[in-house]
């Protein structure tokens, strides 16, 4: 909701603040792409609870700020900002909740509900802005709306969110997951560290207290160091094998399409003659069916199976494309732009496995991470580029050969093992 507020009003916003709506999209893609690996950090270091419950008060921050100064371009985009490096936490979570709280059967399901679910909020945006923005000031009210969602999201998510999970889940899923999960907490204190010795580093989050001394501080500078040390080691030995290079690609392939019919569905419309009456219609059921098809085609899936689901998706896009290209009716143009979405949104759930599971045993998060950074950075260029390239080819087309492309690559994967999964 928070990334795509202004995606069904482009000509208000450009009225008001005098720039595309496509930016503010962007301004997410961007950050992420800077932040999201320095703060898996934290979501490793961390308890998941204190990084979803501090990304929750990032987004409500954000989500004030873009309300109280609401006429402001630069607070606005600040506020975009803050929400935006909250976000980043709640993207790469999944696969380690999945990881903790869900046995190896449920995993697939759980991680594609929990990615694709994130634009479930562009869908509402699609479905409830034109109800409420019919000029400039209504603005305000959208935003206000907006800040009140996020504000009650943030109280649930303190007040509900568990630190651990269920005592039902397996010992051996707990102690897989338990080093990444587990935090304890002192007042004024998080522990960052604990040696062989049981020594554990605390590092002050408050006023001075006892127990606290440079030697502590010491190794916590020295944590962060091996931290960063090791990342620079695992993210070399993710992108040296060559089949995460090639799910890399195709995952970067569904987050572009998502993400430039989310920004602007009016490209496609437009090319069609479509009137803007049906702009609000079509972007809710594209997003809606990116959610559906990532829950059904996911549920249950095997890994051994992977490759073959993400070869169906990319033929049925083909094909979709092809239909696209040759109907001319609005609502069947509308339908079968959505059906775009039910053949995308699984790649990205099924890649992220597929990629957890090749690169076993460096963390799950941060193969996410990358994935997420890389796919996201990609995805704020080819927003502009789809903007562009529509007014010489028609947007079909540049999907279909697309997708050609990942055909290709997709049929050089190798399938995944027993011994691999």
């Amino acid at each position: 909701m928070i990334c795509f507020t202004f995606a069904p009003i482009s000509t208000v916003t450009y009225k008001l603040y005098g720039i595309s709506n496509n930016i503010f999209p962007q301004v997410y893609l961007v950050i992420y792409s800077i932040f999201s690996i320095p703060l898996s950090f934290l979501l490793s270091e961390c308890s998941l609870r204190t990084n979803v419950v501090c990304s929750s008060l990032l987004q409500f921050m954000g989500c004030l700020l873009r309300y109280i100064y609401w006429e402001n371009l630069t607070v606005v985009m600040f506020g975009q900002f803050l929400s935006s490096i909250g976000q980043i936490i709640f993207v790469n979570a999944p696969p380690e909740v999945s990881l903790v709280w869900f046995p190896e059967k449920e995993r697939i399901i759980s991680t594609s509900v929990s990615i694709i679910s994130n634009v479930l909020g562009t869908a509402i945006i699609y479905l409830y802005v034109p109800l409420v923005v019919i000029n400039e000031k209504d603005i305000q009210v959208l935003l206000s709306h907006i800040c009140l969602a996020s504000f009650i999201g943030c109280v649930m998510v303190t007040l509900c969110f568990e630190n651990k999970p269920p005592p039902t889940i397996g010992s051996s899923v707990l102690s897989n997951a338990e080093s990444t999960f587990d935090m304890e907490f002192l007042p004024n204190f998080c522990m960052l560290e604990e040696d062989q010795n049981f020594d554990t580093c605390y590092l002050c989050m408050g006023s001075p207290a006892e127990g606290t001394s440079e030697n502590k501080i010491t190794k916590c500078l020295k944590e962060l160091r091996r931290f960063l040390v090791d990342l620079k080691d695992e993210i070399e030995n993710i992108l040296t094998k060559e089949e995460i290079i090639k799910i890399i690609i195709i995952f970067c392939y569904s987050e572009c399409l998502i993400s430039s019919f989310s920004a602007d569905m009016s490209i496609v419309l437009r090319e069609k003659m479509i009137s803007k009456n049906y702009f609000s219609l079509a972007g809710s059921l594209f997003i809606c069916n990116t959610i559906l098809g990532s829950a059904l085609v996911c549920l249950n899936a095997n890994s051994a199976h992977f490759k073959l689901l993400i070869l169906m998706c990319i033929c049925m896009i083909m094909s979709v494309c092809v239909l696209l290209y040759l109907t001319g009716h609005p609502i069947l143009i509308i339908l079968t732009l959505s059906l775009i979405g039910f053949w995308s949104g699984p790649l990205q759930p099924i890649c992220v496995e597929m990629a957890s599971i090749r690169i076993y045993p460096i963390n799950s998060n941060l193969c996410t991470s990358l994935l997420q950074v890389i796919s996201f950075s990609v995805s704020a260029i080819f927003i502009s580029f789809f903007s562009y390239i529509s007014t010489y080819v028609t947007t079909p087309l540049v999907v279909f050969f697309l997708s050609v492309l990942m055909l290709l690559i997709g049929l050089k994967l190798k399938p995944i093992s027993e011994v691999d999964s």
